[in-house]
């Protein structure tokens, strides 16, 4: 664990506009500045945790996810009735504080998960709402949008979640006017819903409390339950750990064939072993880190290596974190007859303490879409329980996520997916609607992303898809279905795109939005500016006729706003 120094500066931080900034001691000779954030680094540790469930809840941590069961109802539609409660960041459960402080070590800027994903919430509001937030850009958010906002003070904890619980605590002693009012709210829309990011232990401990405060008999939630979410939002559940994979017996593995190996080896991951759901699925082993020591960690990667060469005549893989986010700490096309870079590999990952992935290396197919290179990485979704229409394309910057395009099968075909794999992304995305409900529990909203292209080996040319990880909470797709769904797209048989932007630090939401509606009159019902983080993220949005034109709408967004100098 981290310890944190706070240092007083003789000027404001120009983000957080407080006069101090921390350190995190990293190690016993490594302190590095956080610096080129809006909140500040403070993660609690897991006894403070577990201390804040039986102080706020009176309840052990180990007995939360029942608590929560009885307290909080899932809802898979809520009524037009409904006002909602917005409590949206990063969470705890992707250790994205890890991804930023690991950029910060790399000596290159952090993405600051915890702050674009605040400000983006805003955008998914609707009049009578109330959006939880605290940094100055979800504020000039709040005011454009002219959506209520609770405006949490303490920004020196990265997870607005922990922020919550430990501002609950202190509410118990000194009553806080942010916590009153968010209680105010609850009482005076008894029928609200609380929307999240995801239902980390931390935010299920916040709205439990925040439920009996508010004297509510139930707290409704638009958001996968504990039982979905904390499992199942991770990697691992598709792929077989190394010791499973090696305990088919080798006679076994002999009298198969390649797509009969990868069948038996897809019977032993939890999707097959506790879903009952066959999923089309690529070459790869887990690496478990729990009890588990460097050496032997080790010793997987090269077991995993080695049992992708031996069975499938593979060269290469793709290294990566079972649960990270966007992108973060994944290693593609690395040679797997390689054992030193493997080891050094492992002996990286072993000090993030989580669980990693050794994969199949897929070759993409690609098409050139104007100035992007679309590669074949489709991703379909679940929203309000049902499967959304269509898939998207990601727009992708080295292994990070940059954007989607929504397509359809009549369209997903002239981008090298072919009418056979739409179909079954289709079925896959049913039988894991059914397996959830037959099984766990009802699915409210999930992104599942697949990858189809070529892997080699014993495989040969054949274009292979197969499911790569699944998102069992918000995901970045719904800025666009939510911004095709404010624009009517759909209906008008029109087509979305969306793209990562990164603002300067001198302009903000309203200016991004006059500049665009000076430059674009006659296309102010076609695009958006939907979310703007100075110096930090920003997401723009267009429309259509084809997937072609909303791609060519917005690379001419994107030029003008870099003609007029406010973005990188």
């Amino acid at each position: 664990m981290f310890d944190y120094q706070k240092v007083f500066l003789d000027h404001f931080d120009p983000k957080t506009f407080l006069n101090y900034q921390w350190n995190v001691r990293v190690s016993p000779g490594e302190v590095l500045p956080w610096q080129g954030f809006y909140t500040g680094p403070l993660v609690l540790r897991a006894y403070e945790i577990e201390d804040l469930c039986e102080l706020l809840l009176g309840v052990a941590l180990s007995d939360l996810a029942q608590v929560v069961t009885q307290e909080l109802v899932s809802v898979t539609q809520p009524s037009d009735a409904n006002t909602f409660l917005f409590l949206h960041s990063t969470t705890p459960d992707l250790n994205t504080f890890l991804d930023d402080l690991n950029k910060l070590q790399q000596e290159v800027p952090g993405l600051d998960y915890t702050t674009y994903k605040e400000v983006q919430s805003v955008y998914f509001t609707q009049p009578g709402d109330l959006c939880v937030g605290r940094v100055t850009a979800w504020e000039t958010a709040i005011e454009t949008e002219k959506v209520k906002g609770a405006c949490i003070t303490n920004i020196d904890y990265y997870y607005l979640s922990q922020a919550l619980i430990v501002l609950a605590k202190q509410h118990l002693e000194t009553p806080i006017p942010v916590i009153e009012q968010i209680i105010d709210f609850l009482t005076a829309h008894p029928n609200t819903v609380a929307r999240v990011y995801a239902l980390e232990q931390e935010m299920q401990i916040f709205l439990v409390w925040l439920k009996r405060m508010a004297e509510l008999d139930q707290l409704k939630i638009d958001s996968n339950l504990p039982e979905v979410s904390q499992h199942w939002n991770n990697k691992k559940v598709l792929y077989p750990s190394v010791k499973q994979a090696l305990s088919i017996p080798t006679e076994k593995i002999k009298q198969q064939t390649v797509k009969e190996t990868l069948a038996s080896e897809g019977q032993l991951a939890d999707v097959y072993q506790k879903l009952k759901v066959e999923i089309p699925r690529l070459p790869g082993y887990i690496i478990n880190r729990e009890n588990c020591d460097e050496a032997h960690f080790a010793k997987q990667i090269q077991q995993a290596a080695q049992l992708l060469q031996s069975r499938y005549g593979l060269t290469t893989g793709c290294f990566k974190a079972c649960n990270s986010g966007d992108g973060a700490r994944i290693t593609p096309n690395i040679p797997l007859a390689n054992a030193a870079l493997l080891t050094q590999l492992a002996n990286e990952a072993y000090t993030y303490g989580d669980d990693y992935l050794l994969e199949a290396h897929v070759t993409y197919l690609e098409t050139v879409v104007n100035d992007f290179t679309l590669k074949t990485t489709p991703s379909a979704h679940i929203r309000q329980g049902e499967q959304a229409p269509g898939i998207t394309l990601q727009f992708m910057e080295g292994t990070s996520w940059k954007g989607n395009l929504y397509l359809d099968a009549q369209q997903a075909a002239k981008l090298n997916i072919s009418a056979e794999h739409y179909a079954c992304i289709t079925h896959t995305m049913q039988a894991l609607v059914s397996g959830f409900r037959q099984h766990i529990a009802g699915l409210n909203i999930a992104g599942i992303d697949f990858a189809i292209g070529r892997l080699g080996g014993h495989f040969g040319d054949e274009i292979m898809l197969g499911v790569q990880d699944p998102n069992l909470s918000f995901n970045g797709a719904e800025c666009l279905r939510t911004f095709m769904d404010k624009k009517n797209v759909l209906a008008q048989g029109l087509y979305g795109a969306t793209l990562v932007i990164h603002p300067h630090i001198d302009f903000t939401l309203p200016e991004f939005r006059q500049i665009v509606a000076e430059c674009f009159p006659e296309a102010t019902s076609k695009m958006e500016v939907i979310s703007i983080v100075p110096d930090c993220w920003g997401m723009i949005a267009t429309t259509g006729k084809t997937p072609q034109e909303a791609v060519d709408q917005l690379v001419a967004l994107r030029n003008v706003l870099a003609t007029k100098d406010i973005i990188h």
